[in-house]
């Protein structure tokens, strides 16, 4: 199982450095735009971040999952008995229940899309 762990690491270094390149590229063309005052209603988009704080339905959903992980992992603390494996299931159903409950939440609110 370690042997097999260890592929992740050179993933997760690579991925690192790719978001770092392209952080700094994307500056670099934000910046060089800026410069040639070539910034314009097209090029806006490129400027503003994308918030994802805008809809509370989201920041609840991910509430209830990380709530429901939580409780997963505190069955685990409190019963002695339970392995690693059947941890990790209770962790799985308790985030698909939260996405149910999630899911039952966002149809009763009409104003929000479900995403």
């Amino acid at each position: 199982m370690h042997a097999q762990a260890d592929i992740f690491i050179p993933l997760i270094i690579f991925g690192a450095i790719y978001l770092t390149i392209k952080v700094i590229s994307d500056n670099r063309l934000r910046h060089k735009l800026i410069e040639r005052g070539l910034v314009d209603e097209k090029a806006s988009v490129l400027f503003t971040k994308h918030q994802t704080f805008d809809n509370p339905l989201q920041s609840l959903k991910w509430g209830l999952v990380l709530v429901g992980i939580g409780l997963g992992l505190f069955v685990q603390v409190i019963v002695p008995g339970i392995n690693d494996a059947v941890s990790i299931g209770i962790m799985f159903i308790m985030a698909g229940i939260a996405f149910i409950v999630y899911h039952v939440i966002a149809k009763k609110d009409p104003k929000k899309d479900i995403e």
